[in-house]
């Protein structure tokens, strides 16, 4: 699910200006925020491969905010976006 969810905002990438807000936002409050609350709320009372699990998972969503931000980034600065 979470690769569709990159595959498919890295794709689609005629959002327009919101696009930068989407990359970023979206990855922030789907992926990172529910994993690490949950690292600082259970961390010490989980097993290790949960922590690993959350770990990965912020990881990768990190990776793809920042590819997604870069393709928009680049597809703006080519002028392929109308305004």
């Amino acid at each position: 699910m979470i690769i569709k969810t990159v595959t498919s905002c890295n794709v689609v990438v005629s959002f327009g200006s919101d696009a930068n807000a989407g990359a970023v936002g979206c990855s922030l409050l789907a992926y990172i925020l529910p994993c690490m609350l949950d690292l600082k709320l259970r961390g010490r009372d989980m097993p290790v491969i949960l922590i690993i699990k959350d770990s990965a998972i912020i990881a990768f969503a990190v990776f793809a905010s920042v590819s997604g931000l870069v393709i928009i980034m680049m597809t703006v600065i080519k002028g392929k976006i109308p305004p």
